[in-house]
């Protein structure tokens, strides 16, 4: 059983906040979105930290670099800007991109730094010489997240496919439908054997990796659009985030075990659009469309 408690709401935002990363130190979330401001917060308060910045665009995406002191932070206009953490200066801007930048990642198998954007496009950089590798059209659809599978690159479009994009070959090998509508989001699980898919129709997908991506479970599971797909406690809890104002926690079995809403628990009153987890201290953080940004405590009994 799961137990969950607010343990605070923040309003610092002035509109909607779309993305939520790791701090630059530790214990602290940074949040950005539609009001174009970054901001760090101390999770153990509340309170807000001196790092900020502010960007000329929205804010759709970031990714926190600590041993490079770098925060990359994509916008809605393209651009990526890339800011040291340490002189809270921004040192580099990337423009490639014709439109929101959805998803920034680090691949962990050669470190390099991956990109897609609402254009169809995916780029590729070295964040420690600050150049452009490789920019790719990939698709003719936006495309909303990236997720690495050994030499592959799992890619979430918004025409419902699912891409799995070879980064040695710059071309697409597999491509499966994941929503009836544009899939958001992809999450492993299982130690990595079965993939967790979400998008615009509401249901998660469960597929059979080995298997060619076999659908085994088709899961209604929110009533509006999935935006965030996360894992909690290392393969044993996942969280879902979504446009119908909620939180859903599930167990690594696909059950649902608890719904965070504002009747009930003074959850979000519009749609929830990130989400981090900060396991030292097993706080859930959420960010929607409210301005607010909250953290949760969960227990388990």
């Amino acid at each position: 059983m799961v137990r969950v408690k607010q343990v605070f709401s923040l309003s610092g935002h002035a509109a909607a906040i779309y993305f939520l990363c790791e701090g630059t130190r530790r214990g602290t979330v940074i949040s950005g979105g539609a009001d174009k401001f970054i901001a760090q917060w101390n999770l153990e308060d509340g309170t807000q930290d001196k790092f900020f910045a502010k960007l000329p665009s929205p804010i759709f995406s970031m990714l926190n670099l600590p041993e490079a002191q770098q925060l990359w932070i994509g916008t809605a206009n393209g651009n990526i800007h890339v800011i040291d953490t340490k002189s809270n200066r921004e040192i580099h801007t990337f423009s490639f991109h014709k439109a929101q930048v959805f998803c920034i990642e680090q691949s962990p198998k050669n470190g390099l730094v991956y990109t897609c954007a609402g254009d169809g496009t995916l780029a590729l950089f070295d964040n420690e010489k600050l150049t452009n590798l490789e920019f790719i059209k990939v698709s003719q659809q936006k495309l909303r997240s990236i997720n690495f599978l050994q030499n592959n690159i799992l890619i979430a479009e918004g025409g419902g496919n699912s891409l799995l994009f070879d980064a040695a070959s710059s071309s697409v090998v597999t491509t499966f439908k994941s929503d009836s509508f544009a899939t958001n989001c992809h999450l492993f699980s299982q130690q990595g054997s079965l993939l967790v898919s979400g998008g615009r129709d509401a249901h998660l997908r469960i597929w059979d990796i080995a298997d060619n991506f076999k659908l085994l479970k088709k899961i209604p599971a929110h009533n509006f659009a999935i935006y965030r797909l996360l894992c909690l406690k290392t393969d044993k809890l996942f969280a879902t985030a979504s446009r119908d104002k909620t939180i859903k926690l599930w167990d690594a079995e696909f059950r649902p075990l608890l719904r965070i809403n504002h009747e009930q628990f003074k959850g979000h009153t519009h749609s929830v659009n990130a989400l981090y987890w900060n396991e030292e201290l097993n706080l859930l953080v959420s960010a929607g469309d409210d301005h607010r940004i909250m953290a949760w405590k969960l227990g388990f009994d």
